[in-house]
């Protein structure tokens, strides 16, 4: 057992540059977070299973990586039933919740503001389906579009931007809205038409985008953004009110507040039947109906309070 704080590093990070960087800012990351293990993730999942050992062992686990790192470690943390806090190091393309955060981009002054910044209770996304395979979220869960670019992306090479805008563009003109049944907080699930459905734990979204703005990861509930469906004319609009928080000024944009989410395919009436989601990241195929919930307070992590401005990850 170690006392000393441990950052579980992914080399992967950044379209493989994190390691650079890190041994770029090495010193005055040490500086200014002090004495700490390194330790570096050898494949998807090892973050998770590392979070999961140390949880109970150490007073500060810190990701050092994007949003799935982070959320790798955050779901290693839960599971370990420990008590160390959660640190973010962003070298992520997205760096999401981290930005929601107030962490600094750069690597010296994220390490500084870790140093001084205290925990705050946060919760949890968590997904269950029928079948009983289940997985915690921390910063985003999302049906269609979303997930039809991530699956893209992925297939052609990773989520790098350059490679994340291709996805885009080709699945905005070839993608079709998907009929499910969606059931918000104790309501009755009823069949909608959506082209994506996003559940957000933070305000931010496909590497920077405001899907939520009004978003609190401690406020023991979620955000469920819906969007019908948009012909080209009407998804530009949106993509432009969408980089000036005004998107829900179109009556095809719905915003929830959630504690439960109750999601299913309609087959009779074309859809597919399992569900392609895109969960921080990771590309997951789930049983033809799902529960997302909220796990409250379920981590403790460094962060600034909601209403601090995003810092630009590409800083």
């Amino acid at each position: 057992m170690s006392g000393l704080p441990l950052v579980i590093a992914n080399p992967q990070a950044g379209g493989g540059t994190s390691r650079d960087r890190w041994w770029a800012a090495s010193e005055p990351v040490t500086e200014r977070l002090g004495p700490h293990d390194l330790v570096w993730t050898e494949a998807p999942g090892h973050a998770e299973r590392i979070a999961r050992a140390e949880g109970g062992a150490r007073p500060l686990l810190v990701a050092y990586g994007g949003d799935g790192t982070a959320s790798e470690v955050a779901r290693g943390l839960v599971l370990s039933r420990g008590t160390a806090e959660l640190g973010l190091l962003p070298s992520g393309t997205g760096n999401d919740f981290a930005a929601a955060s107030g962490v600094p981009a750069r690597l010296p002054e994220a390490a500084r503001f870790l140093s001084r910044t205290p925990a705050r209770a946060t919760d949890l996304g968590h997904v269950e389906d029928a079948a009983g395979a289940t997985r915690f979220f921390l910063n985003s869960f999302s049906l269609g579009l979303a997930a039809a670019v991530a699956e893209r992306a992925a297939a052609g090479g990773g989520l790098g931007r350059a490679t994340y805008a291709a996805a885009a563009a080709r699945e905005v003109v070839a993608f079709r809205p998907v009929p499910l049944r969606v059931g918000l907080n104790e309501k009755p699930a009823r069949p909608r038409t959506l082209l994506n459905l996003t559940v957000l734990n933070s305000r931010r979204f496909g590497a920077g985008i405001p899907l939520a703005p009004a978003a609190d990861p401690g406020d023991g509930e979620l955000d469920a953004v819906l969007i019908g469906p948009l012909g080209p004319v009407a998804l530009m609009d949106a993509v432009f009110r969408l980089t000036r928080e005004a998107h829900f000024g179109r009556r095809e944009i719905e915003h929830h507040r959630v504690t439960r989410m109750a999601v299913g395919s309609l087959p009779g009436a074309g859809g597919a039947p399992e569900l392609l989601s895109e969960v921080d990241g990771d590309v997951i195929r789930w049983g033809e109906a799902l529960t997302v919930s909220v796990a409250p307070r379920a981590v403790r992590i460094r962060r600034a309070g909601t209403r601090t401005p995003d810092h630009d990850p590409g800083a």
